[in-house]
């Protein structure tokens, strides 16, 4: 127990520092006591840093993660457990190795003595909701434990030209946050955008490629 409550205490923390300007005091409670800092996770499957202004890409592809990493905690280097969405993601939900938390194939799906950060976020009061965009972040997989509100935003099958576009799964996840109490929350929100096949809309479209 205690390994395991040391592993999350980490990795709350990394996610929170992610997320919180790094000067900003925490907000307190009518009792003065430090208020918890909502976590908010943004997964962009497969976009590359270095196509980042914040990690040095010329062309100014990314103002709003560019002003994240200037007013936050910008980690210089960050490596994944696996090369693809599945057990990559398992891996960042569960703060295991693909060959410990055992989901590695499309067949796989997470026993049920596993414990996932939404689980632990939740049995310490926060509010639970994910919006997610492909397959294999969905519930079939276990994804959706510890998330008091899980809402996949798939196509009608797992075609990579018919992938959801990050504004709907976007304007789903503000409109629950603008409805969210004073309750702190974990909000995790997976796109897909990036990921071949690449259909990127106007004015994008021609942006790197007139052709």
């Amino acid at each position: 127990m205690g390994e395991t409550a040391s592993r999350w205490s980490v990795f709350a923390v990394i996610l929170t520092l992610s997320i919180a300007p790094a000067c900003a005091p925490p907000a307190q409670t009518e009792r003065g006591e430090p208020r918890p800092r909502n976590v908010l996770l943004i997964s962009v499957d497969t976009l590359r840093a270095d196509h980042l202004g914040s990690y040095g890409y010329p062309v100014e592809t990314s103002p709003a993660i560019d002003g994240l990493a200037r007013e936050g905690i910008r980690f210089s280097a960050a490596f994944s457990p696996a090369s693809w969405t599945l057990p990559a993601h398992m891996s960042m939900m569960t703060s295991l190795a693909p060959h410990v938390h055992g989901v590695d194939r499309e067949t796989d799906a997470l026993d049920a003595t596993t414990v996932l950060l939404a689980e632990v976020a939740q049995a310490h009061g926060y509010r639970t909701a994910a919006f997610v965009s492909w397959f294999y972040v969905s519930a079939r997989y276990g994804f959706d434990r510890g998330f008091a509100d899980f809402r996949e935003h798939l196509p009608e099958k797992p075609d990579l030209e018919a992938n959801v576009r990050a504004d709907a799964v976007v304007d789903d996840a503000l409109h629950w946050l603008r409805k969210a109490d004073r309750q702190p929350f974990f909000l995790f929100v997976h796109l897909f955008d990036p990921h071949s096949d690449y259909d990127p809309p106007p004015p994008y479209h021609d942006r790197f490629d007139p052709d």
